[in-house]
């Protein structure tokens, strides 16, 4: 599975680092993976690239404040609301 980086612009034009992994046979089958309040996106790598997941396309971003993100922290949830409405947006999704 090859695992790719970017960046997205947010709602607020903020600009936010995800990862994406994509398999070599693709099963038609998305899944987002969110981190817990003090990680980034990196520490999914091994999950990510678990059999389970096998033909999955699977993103990932880190949070406003985390990982390469380079926005302010944010503990504001609809911040967080509005990040993944803005991830949903990329034309890669």
């Amino acid at each position: 599975m090859d695992m790719q980086t970017g960046t997205f612009t947010s709602f607020d034009g903020q600009s936010l680092f995800y990862r994406s992994w994509h398999p070599k046979e693709a099963n038609g089958k998305l899944l987002l993976l969110l981190h817990r309040g003090h990680e980034h996106s990196e520490r999914l790598d091994e999950i990510a690239r678990h059999k389970a997941f096998e033909g999955y396309c699977i993103y990932s971003f880190d949070n406003r404040g985390h990982g390469q993100s380079s926005a302010e922290a944010s503990y504001e949830f609809m911040h967080l609301v509005r990040d993944l409405d803005s991830l949903s947006l990329l034309s890669a999704i």
